[in-house]
């Protein structure tokens, strides 16, 4: 009874750690299969014809049937097409046949049921769905962009200026006028609205600018932080938000909080400001305003450490993040922060013990904040290691010490652990038997089989 309930116990723990993905069997399967070429094989002696055509039995197979030679290898497409079955942002609406990465098809649409295989059958059968809707096929050809803008038409109310003393007819000049009219003066056609755009008259020809309200709508949204999300559609809509240099200031601010809100997206907001390094206004760059909000919590680190933990890592990971992402103009990393992602991995250890003293200060790590640690270092850590040799030597020193520091949390140690294996062994990926024996000690020390 006690260890059926034991494994129950951590049959739940490992249920809760696991992210909702890892438990689609379709996902499973090929993120164990990795696989991008086949071996094809042929059969050196051919096996004899069996009756009426089939295969032959079993008497009449021997042994030098089975001696097999390679032929080849078939390679497999980075990407691969595919039918979404739903609204998939950036790529298309239901029936759409786009070109997608093959990760991102069995890592992300197939198991959440946003995609098929483009095959024959499923092309034929969301051809039909599309011919009994009505749908044309000049509007499938459109992409995803055409098609909401189409709908967003559809519910616009557009004045067109006419003179009532002449005939004409209506042409696209006409309807390009009227916009650029709605653009300038407002569908209320207020004294404010002209006034506010009177400052802007070179940019009455450009696209509508974003209030601010719109802007945080949009780099709010988790799904903006996607794999499958285009970093060109937030820089495009950025374009339409500055104008000035509060501006920027602004839209800096709204992707660093969102990003330390949650260390998830750390990885994928450090992209987007990467696309977003190109905007500036006068003398001020979208680059310094996102360097000004990291030097100012990095001052205050050992406050936030204490204040607001899930902060503190939100930080750590955008800091990496940015340090693994972005480039100098000369194609280098940002030196500059080298020493402060040591100094927050070193923070994260506690002060350091003087030599010599007999009373250490008592510390307790916190524990999410070096598992934390131990997932960025195993992904900057090789970086890290070609531009700040002496300190990552002095900081697996101190790892090494705290590993043996029988003080520390099992979890603690469990982290550390495998940073020191993923040091010795120059940062490369782990094997599948090394993965799943931190992740079943991890759940063992959580569900408390592990003191």
């Amino acid at each position: 009874m006690a260890a059926s309930s034991q494994y129950l116990c951590r049959a739940c723990v490992r249920g809760i750690l696991m992210p909702p993905r890892l438990l689609l069997p379709t996902y499973s399967a090929w993120s164990q299969q990795k696989r991008h070429k086949t071996l094809v094989m042929e059969r050196v002696i051919p096996l004899p014809p069996g009756k009426d055509g089939g295969l032959p039995g079993r008497d009449e197979v021997n042994e030098l049937h089975k001696i097999l030679r390679p032929v080849g290898w078939t390679y497999y497409p980075n990407e691969m097409e595919c039918i979404l079955t739903d609204f998939v942002e950036g790529l298309g609406i239901r029936g759409d046949l786009v070109k997608v990465k093959r990760s991102v098809f069995h890592e992300e649409l197939y198991p959440a049921l946003l995609a098929v295989y483009a095959s024959p059958e499923n092309i034929a059968e969301f051809e039909e769905e599309r011919k009994a809707k009505g749908i044309e096929k000049l509007e499938s050809r459109l992409g995803v962009f055409a098609r909401m803008a189409m709908k967003e038409l559809n519910h616009l109310q557009l004045e067109v200026p006419m003179n009532t003393d002449q005939e004409w007819t209506l042409d696209k000049t006409h309807v390009q006028v009227a916009f650029r009219l709605q653009n300038s003066t407002g569908t209320g056609g207020g004294e404010q609205n002209h006034n506010n755009s009177s400052g802007h008259s070179e940019d009455s020809n450009s696209q509508p600018t974003l209030s601010l309200s719109d802007m945080k709508t949009i780099l709010e949204d988790t799904r903006t932080y996607s794999d499958t999300s285009d970093t060109k559609r937030v820089l495009m809509c950025a374009r339409n938000f500055v104008r000035t240099a509060n501006d920027v200031k602004t839209l800096a601010s709204l992707i660093y909080n969102k990003c330390l809100e949650d260390s998830s997206l750390a990885k994928r907001g450090s992209e987007i400001c990467n696309s977003l390094t190109s905007i500036e206004v006068g003398a001020v760059q979208f680059r310094s305003c996102l360097l000004s909000l990291v030097q100012g919590d990095y001052k205050a680190r050992d406050d936030l450490i204490k204040d607001d933990p899930s902060r503190f890592n939100g930080f750590t990971a955008f800091l990496c993040e940015i340090f693994a992402v972005m480039r100098t103009s000369t194609n280098e990393v940002f030196k500059p922060l080298v020493s402060p992602i040591f100094d927050c991995f070193n923070t994260i250890l506690g002060p350091e013990q003087e030599e010599g003293e007999d009373n250490p200060q008592e510390f307790e790590i916190n524990e999410d904040a070096c598992e934390n640690m131990a997932m960025q270092l195993q992904s900057v850590g090789r970086l890290l290691e070609e531009h700040g040799d002496d300190k990552l030597t002095h900081l697996m020193d101190r790892i090494r010490t705290c590993i043996i520091n029988s003080r520390s949390p099992a979890r603690v140690r469990c982290c550390l652990l495998e940073v020191v294996e993923a040091y010795a062994r120059g940062w490369d990926s782990a094997s599948n038997h090394t993965a799943q024996f931190y992740c079943d000690t991890a759940v063992d020390i959580i569900s408390g089989l592990i003191l």
